[in-house]
């Protein structure tokens, strides 16, 4: 199974992150965009991992509800590893940055004792909106000025979720496995 633990977004807030892909595809063809369904904040891939695991990880992730429910605001037109050079364009969650570190930080150090290996980088709220494959890259610069102070929408999230990952030659397909709620 090829698990991932996310945030879900709000439908108003997919609608307007919409216009932003639209923009993006203007200056930038080549790169591949997130479909509406499949937009999420991403707490922590798990990657392919065996079905006997999936008990201990739903036990893991039970904890967070010890935890707050919380208000994320998603604004800021970013790219990895930069917007000069657009490999993944994304968008950033202000607001909720402490609240989400904790909720990871936790997940994280319980799947390390599952010997899940830990991330490779430092972990980065954000949604990602597209990848770009090509070799050529468009500047976004100009377009992430026009999103650099405008709000796309605020969130409370009162819960996290666990899916699974069926890649497909049509794109990947998510399938909602559990939900976590948060305390409140």
């Amino acid at each position: 199974m090829r698990l991932f633990v996310a945030i879900t977004i709000d439908e108003e807030i997919k609608q307007n992150i919409l216009l932003i892909q639209q923009a993006i595809q203007k200056f930038q063809p080549d790169i591949k965009l997130v479909q509406e369904e499949n937009i999420h904040l991403t707490l922590r891939f798990l990657g392919e991992t065996p079905e006997e695991k999936l008990k201990s990880i739903e036990k893991v992730l039970c904890s967070v509800q010890e935890y707050p429910s919380f208000e994320m605001v998603i604004r800021k037109l970013g790219a990895f590893p930069s917007l000069k050079n657009p490999r993944v364009v994304w968008v950033g969650c202000e607001n909720a940055s402490e609240n989400i570190e904790k909720i990871y930080l936790s997940i994280e150090n319980e799947l390390r004792k599952l010997q899940f290996p830990s991330e490779e980088r430092a972990h980065l709220s954000h949604i990602t909106l597209g990848r770009n494959k090509s070799r050529g890259y468009n500047s976004l610069n100009e377009l992430a000025e026009k999103y650099t102070d405008k709000i796309l929408g605020k969130q409370v999230v009162k819960k996290i979720t666990l899916f699974q990952s069926n890649l497909t030659p049509r794109g990947p397909i998510y399938t909602n496995i559990r939900d976590f709620n948060l305390r409140g």
